[in-house]
């Protein structure tokens, strides 16, 4: 097991070598000037709509289980007879 490991990680630091994947890789190319000013900032806005529509539909799955839980709950049955 310990010889197999081994081998696993070698084969997989020689193949991160191949690929250039190894620390002494070039950076990576910076983005051209002014593209700053075009891309959005990353932060969404106005999306609580979407979060209270997700806790809904979760709230309204564990509402229908525990509906479906109870209308399928055994009823309790008074002993009939004498138990051994």
């Amino acid at each position: 097991m310990k010889r197999t490991l081994v081998n696993v990680v070698a084969l997989g630091l020689a193949l991160a070598a191949r690929l250039g994947v190894a620390q002494d890789a070039a950076p990576p190319q910076q983005h051209p000037v002014g593209i700053e000013k075009a891309m959005p900032s990353g932060v969404v806005s106005g999306g609580w709509g979407y979060v209270y529509a997700a806790y809904a539909v979760a709230l309204g799955g564990l509402v229908l289980y525990a509906v479906s839980l109870w209308t399928r709950r055994p009823s309790a049955q008074p002993p009939q007879g004498d138990l051994p």
